[in-house]
């Protein structure tokens, strides 16, 4: 037993060690030798974040108000709420760690889009995946979104690396942000989600009663 905790140790502690290394060297990989056209193309990716995460709620808010629908005004306010306080916790890590930006350590890498401020973690990545994982749940029934909007956060943390804005595990700790993030703001809203339910659950029923039972 203390053999297989040694070799454990030895394993965390090798891999702590060389995590720096790998994470510069993967973001090298990604970052360099690439045609304009398919940076240009991250480009567009990589704005996408904002606009798209912006654009959604307000999309969720429209067709609840459109259609009347209480529950729907719910799951938007449940990704609103995600997106917010997945930015402000990503906000926070960036300006207690502070990082700095890959090209400003090391001069190999390729700058070639906007980014300043610190880099770990990403808030383009963050913000990303707070909706993906907000709308998934949100929105489970719609087994099509989950690939979609997941398909669609990961292409912008790559984006983030192809155009050397930031390191792999600055996206990887944007996506756990994320995840948590989610995770906490559904444990708050689930009593909301299972109230509406409950309540629209009792109303067909009293619904569906014969007329002489209604009351």
């Amino acid at each position: 037993m203390k053999h297989e905790i040694f070799l454990v140790h030895n394993f965390i502690k090798s891999f702590l060690l060389d995590f720096p290394r790998w994470d510069l060297h993967l973001l090298e990989k990604l970052n360099l030798h690439h045609a304009p056209t398919w940076d240009a193309a991250m480009n567009i990716i990589t704005y996408s974040a904002a606009y798209v995460s912006i654009l959604i709620p307000l999309i969720c808010f429209y067709v609840a108000f459109r259609q009347k629908d209480a529950y729907i005004r719910i799951k938007a306010w449940f990704v609103i709420s995600c997106l917010v306080t997945a930015s402000l916790c990503s906000w926070s890590l960036k300006n207690i760690v502070q990082r700095p930006r890959p090209w400003h350590t090391y001069a190999f890498i390729e700058k070639k889009t906007s980014g300043g401020g610190w880099s770990f973690p990403s808030g383009h990545t963050t913000g990303a995946f707070a909706v993906a994982f907000s709308m998934s749940i949100a929105f489970r029934r719609k087994r099509w979104m989950m690939p979609v909007l997941l398909g669609w956060a990961s292409v912008v943390g790559y984006s983030r690396m192809d155009l050397g804005v930031h390191y792999p595990s600055d996206i990887l700790g944007g996506i756990c942000i994320a995840a948590l993030v989610v995770g906490l703001n559904y444990i708050f809203f689930k009593k909301a989600f299972q109230r509406y339910q409950d309540n629209m659950w009792k109303y067909n029923i009293v619904k569906s009663d014969p007329p002489d039972l209604q009351s």
